[in-house]
């Protein structure tokens, strides 16, 4: 049991593992997924697939899977015969067979929604294409038709052949009843007799001798009755082969009454394309195939009907065009010289123009270097006027300064001189400093002579030395403080002699810058009144430039123009001629 459900299973899973992909599709789309191109195609080419891989599962679960299912199932819980699993084994091969036409236009029920899907998804997709095995209709139509023939006649061979075994078992267990009767015949036991006549009519096997009463007569036994169906197992087999031999003879005849018609329309439909209309569609027979034939010439005899209009009017068109082409010609010509004269007499004007714009150029230039000139010129006299003034100013500046600096030498003499007087009262202080040392000495010596009653005086002595030394000590620190200020004043007297040397040669120097500007001065306003009349004359150049240049660009102007004018006119007439010659290939076709 659990093998019986493990290949059932694997039968859905392959189906589902094939679906899947067009599933997966619904699903995603459901949820407004966007599918590129090419993976709608692919899509498609599944979907159309779908009924013909459904059916080679299909075909192979009833051929293979099937069968070893039935003989699991009758021979382990129903206990059946070899016999018997024979015919279910080819009951499966029947039902494949059958399954195989069933599947694939049972499949094709639901894959036109799914298509129509795809192009709502993808509507810049050829609306109709050919995808997925290339099968012909020839081989759809043989295949079905040859598909159902053939189970049909495997099944009424399989019956057939049952139902004379059948008869052989009967005709087999009757020889035996029949020779069991004419043992008790023979030994006068009819009650053994009735018996067995009860048991046979019980079984029918009476009902069967007298069906088969005439076949025993023929055959006088069992043994060539199974000969008989020996010879009637090739006959099966020969019926058969036969019968499969004119199904697929008759249903490659019925796929050419539909192929032929189809294949036929088709080619004229390539001749009508290429121009051929004289052709027509020569079909008679009692399906569409004859109504879309005739509507089929209809369309052609229409098309045809105008055709003559349409090669009067084609002729027509094609006179014009050469009498167009060969006008065109002549104005393409008068236009290309047009157009080369108007192109020289743009290019002289224009070199006119470049040579009067560069003497304006020029000019311009010439004026603002000019009027550069004059602001530096002017600029030069202003700052010679204005450098003669602060040469001024820094000579009086010295003068100051020299006065100051004489000040500073008389005022350092002054304090040299205090200094002078400062050593003479340091030094005072010096030596009353050291006579109270030794004042303070002598006081301390006479204390301490005197004892007990000149001990007080004695720390005054003794306070008054120590007095008389920090007087000595600062004494000499002020010396040397005073000496420190002299020679620092010294060197702030030597700087300001060197200060008066300077000043002295700076006065000397400025006056030479002063002479200097002055004659930059007069040299700037002559090169300033120089300069202002060029400025005037090249001003006066300019505008007259100007005037020649405006002049020239006006003709410039009107020469390109003419020049454009001319390229368009024979732009135009060289699209005309292109046109012209399109035109008249198209006639020509």
């Amino acid at each position: 049991m659990p093998i019986i459900f493990f290949l059932i299973a694997v039968f859905f899973v392959a189906i589902i593992a094939v679906g899947w992909p067009l599933f997966r599709f619904l699903i995603q789309t459901a949820r407004g997924a966007k599918w590129p191109d090419p993976a709608i195609l692919e899509i498609q080419t599944r979907v159309v697939n779908l009924g013909y891989q459904i059916a080679l599962i299909s075909f192979l679960f009833y051929f293979l899977v099937y069968p070893a299912i039935a003989c699991l199932w009758c021979s382990f819980y129903l206990g059946w015969g070899a016999s018997k699993l024979v015919y279910v084994t080819l009951a499966g091969i029947i039902a494949g067979i059958i399954n195989l036409p069933l599947s694939i236009y049972s499949t094709n029920l639901i894959t036109p929604p799914l298509i129509r899907e795809t192009f709502r998804q993808s509507p810049t997709l050829p609306q109709a294409n050919r995808l997925g095995y290339p099968i012909s209709i020839r081989t759809k139509m043989v295949f079905a038709f040859f598909t159902l023939v053939l189970s049909a006649l495997l099944f009424a061979t399989i019956v057939g052949y049952s139902q004379s075994s059948q008869f052989l078992e009967a005709a087999k267990a009757l020889e035996v009843d029949l020779a069991q009767l004419n043992q008790c015949q023979e030994c006068h036991d009819f009650q053994k007799m009735e018996s067995h006549r009860a048991q046979l009519q019980d079984s029918g096997l009476l009902d069967r001798l007298d069906k088969g009463h005439v076949v025993l007569a023929q055959h006088q036994s069992v043994t060539q009755l199974t000969e008989q169906m020996g010879n009637l197992r090739i006959v099966f087999a020969l019926l058969v082969a036969v019968a499969a031999a004119l199904a697929l003879i008759l249903s490659y005849l019925a796929s050419n009454d539909l192929n032929r018609p189809i294949q036929q329309m088709a080619l004229h439909a390539r001749r009508m394309a290429e121009g051929q209309m004289e052709a027509e569609v020569q079909m008679v027979s009692t399906d569409e195939f004859a109504e879309l034939a005739q509507t089929f010439n209809q369309m052609a005899f229409r098309i045809k009907s105008h055709w003559g209009e349409v090669q009067r009017l084609a002729d027509n068109l094609h006179q014009a065009v050469r009498q167009l082409d060969s006008t065109s010609n002549v104005i393409l010509s008068v236009s290309t010289e047009q157009s080369s004269g108007a192109t020289e007499q743009a290019s002289a004007v224009a070199e006119a123009s470049a040579i009067a714009q560069e003497i304006v150029s020029t000019a311009k230039q010439i004026a603002e270097r000019a009027g550069r000139v004059d602001e530096v010129s002017a600029g030069t006299l202003e700052s010679c006027k204005g450098g003669k003034q602060q040469l001024q100013a820094a000579v009086a500046g010295f003068e100051n300064i020299r006065d100051q600096m004489n000040s500073i030498t008389a005022a350092m003499e002054r304090l040299e001189d205090r200094f002078r007087e400062m050593d003479k009262i340091t030094a005072i202080i010096e030596d009353v400093a050291e006579q109270t040392e030794l004042l303070a000495l002598n006081a301390a010596l006479e204390a301490a002579g005197a004892g007990e009653q000149g001990r007080r005086f004695g720390v005054v002595a003794q306070a008054t030395r120590r007095l008389a030394n920090r007087a000595t000590e600062a004494t000499v620190e002020i010396r040397e403080l005073l000496g420190s200020l002299r020679d620092a004043t010294l060197k702030a007297l030597q700087m300001v002699e060197r200060g008066q040397t300077t000043v002295e040669t700076g006065r000397t120097l400025i006056d030479g810058v002063a002479q200097s500007i002055e004659q930059i001065s007069a040299q700037a306003q002559d090169t300033s009144t120089a300069v202002r009349e060029i400025s005037l004359s090249t001003q006066q150049q300019t505008s007259a430039s100007e005037q020649m240049a405006h002049a020239i660009g006006e003709v410039n102007e009107v020469a390109k123009q003419v020049a454009e004018g001319a390229k368009e006119i024979e732009r135009t007439f060289g699209d005309l001629t292109k046109f012209t010659e399109s035109l008249r290939r198209l006639i020509t076709r």
